[in-house]
């Protein structure tokens, strides 16, 4: 088996000829570039088993040989794709398994499958061109410009895209070569492969807002790869929601991504330590940015999605509210509007990649003398808890900004405990979160009050007794809140750290 390592990029047909073309990418040639048409055919059960079990067999037309091909899933994240890859001859364009069944590791792979009929179900067609490159630290990688299309069941999907496939050297290269190309042109990362892309068209799945995975870690590990795991898993559920964001059908999509997002700068801060300041500097004012998009847009879904909702249900005239209702509508769709073009820049498609180089420099091999993951997060865990304490003996329970500032420390804690917490006692860890959980979010309930009377605040034209109504329901949440803080910070008190 041979792992292959690449990252895809879709971009324009237009745009595709212009970067083949391109001076700087030629004088980063190693060979002169070649051409081919490439025809597949992509084979399953009728029922998608293969598919559902992470496999791609598929059977290519090259010249005059075929060649059978199986993958597997394996990960994709930033556009990178690396997944098992298995190939032999297909004399006469003809599937054997039993070929590919010789090759180490696949037998156990196909042995579900070995009685059931495998079918054609759709093919894919385009001219790849492909050019040896030199990357910018010695290693080397295959470019490779797909233009074609997929066809299934009289459907068409069009194929235009590159593909930097790392021959040596590492990941992270990829990550660079990309950041070049996307200089030259406005290309955007796709983390579906071909056959993923054919089998949508076969069958059409209606996807889920993904929430936050949280990665297996070991107490003995090198801290900075924890940091590596950490961040792919927070970046691909970024990228898990994006679509769902762009369609603004459900907005837990929005929600989600935003957690993600939340994840990466709370990742980045609490292992600050470990990571070169430059880069810091370079990342923190971009993920702000973004954070800032997808929060105004947050804010605008809650007020209208639960706010509002929540307080038109205790009202016996609801319609007095109705006009203030429409004005909130309207500014949450130009939020999803500011939104949806914030996922389609250039910028956006550049700071991924740019945490991709960042994932994949922390997954390289560390000093003898780095610090393990335990020791690391009882640092840091520590630090976290302290800071809360001092902003609770500072904070002023009279003041919503004192509030906030308490609840943005009790938030990073809340962090620290979920991405660091898994590598100490669990029922401490469970006990502990449990009560820090219940602070965190008694301090939401003042955020989202203030929040509510911010967004109501900037809009235009409305009765006084609507924005009346909303005051008076933003004050009687927030005391409400107010007097509960003292009991919810005894107990948080009371619970035993777990580090």
């Amino acid at each position: 088996m041979t792992v292959e390592i690449e990252l895809k990029l879709a971009v324009s047909p237009a745009g595709l000829k212009r970067l083949l073309r391109a001076p700087a990418l030629q004088s980063l040639a190693l060979s002169a570039a070649r051409s081919q048409t490439l025809d597949n055919t992509y084979f399953d059960t009728a029922a998608l088993d293969l598919t559902r079990a992470g496999i791609a067999l598929r059977l290519r037309k090259l010249g005059r040989r075929w060649v059978q091909t199986l993958k597997t899933r394996g990960s994709s994240q930033a556009g990178l794709h690396a997944r098992g890859e298995f190939e032999t001859a297909a004399p006469g364009g003809v599937i054997d398994l039993d070929a590919l069944c010789a090759l180490d590791g696949v037998a156990k792979l196909l042995a579900p499958f070995r009685a059931s009929e495998l079918k054609p179900l759709f093919t894919t067609a385009f001219r790849r061109t492909a050019l040896d490159v030199q990357l910018a630290e010695g290693g080397s990688a295959e470019l490779a410009f797909d233009l074609g299309e997929i066809r299934a069941d009289g459907q068409v999907d069009p194929i235009s895209e590159v593909e930097i496939e790392l021959k040596s050297g590492s990941p992270r290269e990829l990550y660079a070569l990309a950041r070049q190309l996307l200089a030259l042109e406005p290309v955007h990362i796709d983390n579906r492969s071909k056959a993923q892309r054919g089998f949508a068209l076969l069958a059409p799945i209606q996807s889920e807002p993904a929430k936050a995975s949280a990665p297996e870690l070991s107490a003995d590990a090198p801290a900075q790869h924890a940091c590596s795991a950490l961040l792919a898993a927070a970046l691909e559920q970024l990228e898990a929601n994006e679509a769902g964001v762009i369609s603004a059908r459900d907005p837990e999509f929005l929600h989600q991504a935003r957690v993600a997002l939340r994840r990466l700068r709370a990742l980045l801060r609490l292992f600050r330590p470990l990571l070169a300041a430059a880069e810091l500097d370079a990342l923190k004012p971009r993920l702000r940015s973004l954070g800032q998009a997808l929060g105004a847009c947050r804010d605008w879904d809650v007020l209208c999605t639960e706010t509002l909702p929540r307080l038109c249900s205790g009202m016996s005239t609801p319609e007095a509210v109705e006009a203030l209702a429409q004005a909130a509508r309207v500014q949450r769709l130009a939020a999803q509007v500011s939104v949806r073009e914030c996922l389609a820049s250039r910028d956006y498609t550049d700071l991924k990649l740019a945490l991709g180089m960042l994932i994949a420099e922390l997954a390289q091999p560390v000093a003898d003398d780095a610090p393990a993951l335990a020791d690391f997060a009882q640092l840091r865990l520590r630090k976290a808890a302290r800071n809360v304490r001092r902003c609770h003996s500072e904070h002023d329970p009279a003041c919503i900004d004192s509030l906030h500032g308490l609840r943005i420390e009790v938030k990073k804690l809340r962090y620290a405990c979920d991405v660091l917490g898994s590598v100490f006692r669990e029922r401490a860890l469970r006990r502990y979160v449990r009560h820090l959980s219940e602070l965190q979010q008694l301090l939401g309930e003042f955020n989202d009050a203030a929040v509510a009377r911010q967004r109501v605040s900037t809009l235009e034209d409305i009765e006084p007794y609507a924005r009346g109504v909303v005051e008076g329901y933003v004050a009687a949440r927030t005391e409400a809140a107010r007097n509960a803080l003292p009991s919810a910070w005894a107990e948080f008190e009371r619970a035993r750290r777990f580090w």
